[in-house]
């Protein structure tokens, strides 16, 4: 019986966070984004 080995990928931004799902040999699995507002309490923060 042979096991699939992955690798996950993530990028955590300014504006969104990303995941992608590889497996070993460099495939994508899947992938994912989601948004999330920029908090601005006073200017230039």
């Amino acid at each position: 019986m042979s096991k699939k080995q992955y690798v996950l990928g993530l990028d955590i931004g300014t504006t969104s966070a990303k995941a992608v799902l590889f497996q070993k040999d460099g495939i994508v699995v899947s992938e994912n984004e989601n948004a999330y507002p920029v908090s601005h309490p006073r200017p230039s923060w």
